[in-house]
């Protein structure tokens, strides 16, 4: 498998415009799956963009990710300068302990799930790694990449970073239903379809939050998490710096990685709530 990376790396360093556009896909998709499944740990800044009823939700968060214990410390610039978040809030906890810099003043704890944390947030706090996005691209990679509905655009420079930049145009993308099972919570029937968990908030009026189902619930939902992608995929590392996604109404998430170190060294005091370094 190594040969196989490298080898393509060769190959597209070399002779870009010796292979078809079908072959220069695969070739990327490959070797950016196989580049996160890599990842131990991550530091980035992220810059997102989400749209909740219409209007768009911008934040910037400093981002702390381990993979293996989990570990997450998020200290948001904006829009509250300071607010601090770490997950899981000790080893074998469900929880998470904010910080909020603000009234109360005191820390409080929340499930990474629930609606304190999940108010404004298209994705939990659970993935701030690669992996979740990685398993939507590969669906939708498996699902429709024999379609040729995935295609190079001209190569790019972002924030100093060749790219090479890859777009998804699912023609197929379209509006369902699908009925919950046993046991199973939003955020899991989202998975289980691969769609984001929420756009079937705002499709399903009397669902109030994640775990607001039963079971035998008929939801209505798209068939697949995009009408749109866009990705720009660092020439270097081969993971994504900038993932858009669109719906039929226009653009419904961005996500910019700003800063990005791939498997830096971390103590386990980081990822502790008394790390001298935070607020908590």
């Amino acid at each position: 498998m190594k040969r196989f990376f490298y080898l393509s790396i060769l190959i597209l360093n070399l002779h870009p415009l010796g292979f078809g556009q079908d072959s220069l896909v695969n070739i990327v998709m490959s070797n950016m799956f196989m580049a996160a499944s890599k990842v131990q740990t991550l530091s980035y800044v992220m810059k997102k963009t989400e749209r909740f009823y219409g209007n768009m939700a911008f934040q910037i968060s400093e981002v702390k990710y381990r993979q293996k214990p989990l570990g997450i410390y998020l200290r948001q610039q904006h829009p509250t300068d300071g607010l601090e978040v770490l997950f899981p809030k000790s080893e074998g906890s469900k929880r998470a302990v904010i910080n909020p810099n603000k009234f109360p003043w005191f820390n409080i704890t929340a499930h990474p799930d629930g609606s304190i944390m999940r108010d404004e947030q298209h994705h939990s706090i659970k993935e701030s790694g690669y992996d979740y996005f990685m398993d939507i691209l590969s669906n939708l990679y498996n699902k429709y990449n024999t379609d040729g509905l995935i295609h190079f655009e001209k190569d790019t420079t972002w924030n100093k970073q060749e790219c090479y930049i890859l777009m998804f145009n699912n023609i197929h993308y379209t509006y369902t239903i699908d009925t919950t099972r046993k046991g199973e919570n939003l955020v899991e029937f989202a998975k289980r379809n691969f769609i984001p968990e929420y756009s079937i908030l705002e499709l399903n009026k009397n669902i109030d939050d994640y775990y607001d189902i039963s079971p035998g619930k008929i939801l209505n939902i798209p068939n697949d998490y995009a009408k749109g992608m866009k990705l720009m995929i660092d020439k270097k590392r081969l993971l994504p710096l900038v993932i858009e996604v669109y719906d039929d109404k226009g653009i419904y998430e961005k996500y910019e990685y700003h800063n990005l170190i791939v498997n830096p060294s971390f103590e386990d005091e980081e990822f502790s709530m008394y790390y001298n370094d935070y607020g908590f």
